[in-house]
């Protein structure tokens, strides 16, 4: 992060990357077509272009357009389960510490477990 705080709709970077309100939300979208939208609140969606397709690794899977290869781990080995789906993606940070101990963390419960695990969750 950089400090910098910029009204939008914003254009960065000689045009490489515009920024600008979509509904409730925002919409940032890149030179070489990289589209994030986001609702402020937990909604985010991240479109790579086609020549990316089964490049990419990460939260959202590799882009290849199979679902059932996308909850990886970053060696390429299926994850278990969300938690160690998830956290094996964190990456490290100096500024921040986990901010809760097993006792205090919110937990989820199995109700949304089973919507956050259905197939159009990313």
């Amino acid at each position: 992060m950089d400090s910098i705080f910029q009204g939008l709709p914003a254009i960065l970077h000689q045009g490489q990357v515009q920024v600008h309100r979509h509904g409730e939300g925002i919409h940032l979208q890149t030179a070489f077509g990289l589209v994030v939208r986001y609702d402020f609140y937990h909604y985010v969606a991240v479109t790579a272009p086609p020549g990316y397709q089964g490049r990419l690794c990460g939260l959202c899977g590799n882009n290849n357009g199979k679902s059932e290869d996308d909850f990886l781990f970053p060696d390429g080995h299926p994850a278990p389960n969300a938690i160690a789906f998830g956290s094996a993606w964190k990456m490290p940070t100096m500024a921040c510490e986990e901010s809760c101990s097993e006792d205090d963390c919110p937990v989820c419960t199995e109700e949304k477990k089973k919507v956050f695990q259905k197939p159009n969750y990313c």
